[in-house]
């Protein structure tokens, strides 16, 4: 659709949205979007109360929500979340900012009960040891997914990939490993039944996280097995004018060409 609207857009594609906002918008819908404005709106009714009331700031708190307001804004165009030192030197900026911008009591927050306040560190302890029972699975998981680089037996990489599937931290990079053992797999034996699967695999992490490589992949693997509908959802992806998709008989080398003929004009890469 963007392409028949702007047939000379530069063709590249990518996983974030480019704007943080718009970002946790798309990861969290309606009511993560709904919570991040209004978090943002009390804030800034803070600072134009804060203003207002001609309150003493310090100069580290003045600092603090300059470098707000810029991170903020650069956040409108580009990620700068998604680098650690973005993420401390913000986290300190909120901390410098709110210690002297919002109340320090508010008679929502006010807790009476004892009880409370140990139920929230017996909260907080559980979190923590979950957290730690998460890290160790992760390393399991990688150490799983290294063991299977390390070996050229097909029943054991895929008991190592199938372990590093079951770990949540690497479960993204096993399934895309996984996928290309069984097509590899599927080479030799040549099984119908075994190709749909590992096509229907790759497709399912192809949407889950898009790349270059997979696409090829799965045009290469629908043009083999002569599915010229799925060869045409994926042409989606593809700038008009870079691809043709032609039954075997126009097809330029006929003898060993699939049903359906895909030629791509140039290569795919990914974006940057």
């Amino acid at each position: 659709m963007m392409f028949e609207r702007f047939p000379d857009m530069e063709w590249k594609y990518t996983l974030w949205a480019h704007n943080e906002v718009l970002q946790w918008l798309c990861e969290t819908g309606i009511v993560g979007g709904a919570f991040l404005i209004g978090m943002a709106a009390w804030w800034l009714y803070n600072i134009h109360r804060a203003v207002k009331e001609s309150r003493e700031i310090s100069l580290e708190a003045i600092w603090a929500v300059g470098m707000l307001f810029l991170f903020w804004m650069n956040a409108q165009w580009t990620r700068p979340f998604h680098r650690i030192e973005d993420a401390i030197w913000m986290s300190l900026a909120f901390a410098l900012a709110n210690r002297e911008i919002l109340p320090q009591t508010s008679s929502w927050a006010t807790v009476n009960r004892v009880y409370v306040f140990k139920l929230l560190g017996a909260a907080m302890a559980l979190v923590a040891v979950l957290g730690l029972l998460f890290l160790f699975d992760g390393l399991a998981g990688d150490r799983a997914l290294a063991l299977a680089t390390k070996t050229s037996d097909f029943e054991l990489k895929k008991g190592y990939l199938e372990k590093a599937l079951r770990s949540p931290l690497v479960s993204d990079l096993a399934e895309r490993q996984l996928v290309y053992l069984l097509i590899e797999a599927v080479e030799i034996t040549k099984s119908e039944d075994d190709m749909e699967k590992a096509i229907a695999v790759l497709r399912n992490y192809f949407y889950k996280e898009p790349q270059a490589r997979d696409l090829k992949k799965l045009i290469e693997l629908y043009a083999r097995i002569d599915d010229t509908e799925s060869l045409k959802e994926m042409a989606w992806y593809l700038k008009p004018g870079l691809y043709r998709i032609e039954p075997r008989e126009h097809a330029s080398d006929t003898s060993c060409a699939p049903l359906v003929h895909v030629d791509l004009l140039c290569s795919l890469e990914p974006a940057p």
